[in-house]
């Protein structure tokens, strides 16, 4: 376990290595961008420089986004056992709505992107790769850990899971054609944003039964039911980034009666406008459950061990009483390629 720790470890630190800068990437996520507009610009129902906070918009890039952040299924039912453990590279591709303005509005764009408030390019795809570990444990369990980062954004992703093998291992007699049976509990966080935070936890079915072809090599058929929450919660955004709450508030004036008690503090007041402290605002708190199939396959050649998974949604997220409508169906691609030892 020390050594698959330490190989982990290892993979991390070169995962790491070739990222640098602390600039905002083009798939970012820019809540401060998410307001209802008129044009280009963004509404101000009262006329008083407040603007108007889009609720359906962050309820909608929050819904995707999740959906891409939650753990792939991509390994067969039965676990690694306690003598040996596996590390691979896993990539996942995950569809977009990339027409849709929330995407267009709530994320960072090119440069000149940030004159329009608003993306001109947006990804068809959103990419990530994640280094996961897995080692047997007794009783049947297993525990995985993952780090991965989400191209084209400045954000890192952190998971956890622990499988349970129902039935695994049977090679004799009738039940040699009994599948192997497994539930797997996951949870999946992102770092890299202080206007968000998103955790996704989800619940995993799977049966697989691994078919031996020769004498090094096993083919292992995935089939999967993966239930996923998304739980999406905004911290104080600033709706207009672009002005001065302290300049707009002008001079400060003391109203404390000129009181000589060392005890008595001045109280503040603004002689100028106040409106701008209006669009300091948070976005309701988002919960939206998704379920999604899952269809693939392990290849295993001595240690080498390569495989397959697509996921897809069962319902329409819309279906779900805190999604707006026009949030479509999605798929995740996730390619693994990794070890066994």
């Amino acid at each position: 376990m020390g050594r698959s720790l330490a190989a982990f470890a290892l993979a991390i630190v070169g995962l790491c290595h070739p990222v640098s800068g602390a600039s905002a990437d083009e798939m970012d996520i820019s809540l401060a961008r998410l307001c209802q507009r008129e044009g280009a610009a963004c509404a101000d129902p009262d006329g008083d420089g407040v603007y108007a906070r889009d609720d359906d918009a962050w309820r909608g890039i929050m819904t995707q986004f999740g959906y891409a952040l939650a753990p792939p299924l991509a390994s067969g039912a039965r676990t690694t056992g306690m003598r040996h453990f596996y590390l691979g590279l896993e990539t996942s591709v995950v569809q977009l709505d990339d027409g849709a303005e929330y995407w267009a509005n709530g994320t960072e764009g090119d440069r000149l992107s940030g004159v329009e408030r608003r993306n001109r390019f947006v990804d068809s795809v959103l990419t990530m790769t994640r280094l996961h570990l897995r080692k047997g444990l007794p009783w049947g369990l297993e525990l995985g850990l993952s780090a991965g980062r989400i191209f084209n954004t400045s954000y890192w992703t952190w998971g956890a899971s622990l499988k349970i093998a129902l039935m695994e291992g049977f090679r004799e007699g009738l039940a040699a054609w009994v599948p192997d049976v497994a539930i797997r509990g996951s949870v999946q966080t992102l770092t890299g944003d202080d206007e968000f935070s998103l955790t996704v936890p989800s619940l995993d079915v799977v049966v697989s039964k691994p078919l031996v072809l020769g004498r090094a090599a096993v083919l292992t058929p995935i089939l999967g039911a993966q239930f996923v929450w998304i739980m999406a919660d905004s911290e104080s955004v600033d709706l207009s980034p672009g002005r001065d709450q302290w300049a707009e508030c002008g001079n400060l004036v003391d109203r404390s009666g000129g009181s000589s008690e060392p005890w008595t503090l001045p109280s503040p007041a603004c002689t100028g406008s106040v409106t701008d402290y209006g669009n300091e605002t948070e976005f309701p708190r988002l919960r939206v459950f998704r379920s999604r199939l899952v269809v693939g396959f392990n290849f295993r050649y001595r240690l080498l061990q390569l495989g397959a998974t697509i996921h897809w949604d069962l319902k329409s997220p819309s279906s779900d009483s805190d999604v707006p409508e026009g949030v479509n169906r999605q798929y995740n691609l996730t390619l693994v390629a990794g070890v066994v030892y």
